[in-house]
């Protein structure tokens, strides 16, 4: 825990509002077992710091057009899988509808990234992939992958 503070302090990552992007129940409503369950389907298990992010429209001449949520970052923890620490990792969640155009308001936060890819390409996230960083979301993943840890 004291080489994540002191890395992210040195990179500039800071830990995210409480509050998680797609609030689903496994971290609190599910059981230990449970939230195994779900995560044993996924390859790669990562925490990435987000170096650049930005808002895309995926046809801005329409005005009911979607909008796609556009990620880089580097791992800073793996938990499971091939990701080691310091790869650069770029990821794309799209939405079912346009956002204001925004960009690096992300930069810097710690985001828990769930995913079967492993590729120096952007590759798609959907809803429940990823998410903020919470100290208790760590505390579980630490405690469900224990062998795996890299940091």
């Amino acid at each position: 825990m004291v080489l994540l503070s002191a890395f992210t302090t040195i990179v500039g990552c800071r830990i995210a509002p409480t509050h998680s992007w797609y609030k689903n129940e496994w971290r609190g409503g599910f059981s230990y077992a449970e939230a195994g369950r779900y995560l044993e389907d996924y390859r790669n298990v990562i925490l990435v710091c987000v170096t650049e992010d930005h808002v895309e429209d995926l046809d801005p001449t329409r005005s009911s057009s979607w909008s796609v949520l556009c990620f880089k970052g580097t791992v800073v923890k793996t938990y499971k899988g091939d990701w080691t620490v310091g790869e650069r990792v770029a990821f794309a969640h799209a939405l079912d509808s346009t956002v204001k155009k925004q960009s690096n308001t992300r930069v810097g936060h710690l985001t828990f990234v769930f995913t079967d890819v492993h590729t120096n390409k952007e590759f798609g996230v959907l809803t429940g992939d990823f998410e903020n960083y919470l100290p208790e979301t760590d505390r579980l993943l630490r405690s469900l992958f224990p062998e795996n840890v890299n940091e």
